[in-house]
């Protein structure tokens, strides 16, 4: 089975695709801004206040929440870097975060912000391959 995932407002929803039928959905507290996969098993969520979430992909089941150090903003967008295993960066509106995922759950590498109080709209990882 094929599922397609869409964060609408504050709801994960899942969908099978070549039915386009729901499956299942799960609301957090509040709009999501952005997805990406972490693993065969798991997608990371990134919400307006600044709160990463870790759902497994199959019931949407919340295994972590984590509110990112000293912010209370957008994050905008989630890319995973590929020079380094599990690390990913964050844009938010308050600068750019760096954190690793390890065991399901989500860690601030440093409690700090990369370019503080600018909005950082986009993050793109030039390593190919």
């Amino acid at each position: 089975m094929q599922l397609l995932l869409i964060g609408v407002s504050n709801t994960l929803l899942q969908y099978e695709i070549n039915s386009f039928v729901l499956k299942r959905g799960t609301e957090i507290d509040k709009d999501i801004h952005s997805i990406i996969r972490v693993n065969k098993q798991c997608v990371m969520v990134g919400q307006r206040d600044g709160n990463i979430w870790v759902i497994r992909i199959i019931d949407l089941k919340v295994l972590h929440r984590q509110q990112l150090s000293n912010i209370d903003a957008l994050t905008k967008e989630i890319i995973k870097l590929k020079q380094k295993p599990n690390e990913y960066a964050l844009a938010t509106w308050d600068g750019l975060y760096f954190g690793t995922i390890k065991n399901n759950r989500f860690k601030e590498n440093k409690c700090e912000s990369y370019f503080p109080n600018h909005y950082i709209n986009n993050v793109l990882d030039l390593k190919e391959g």
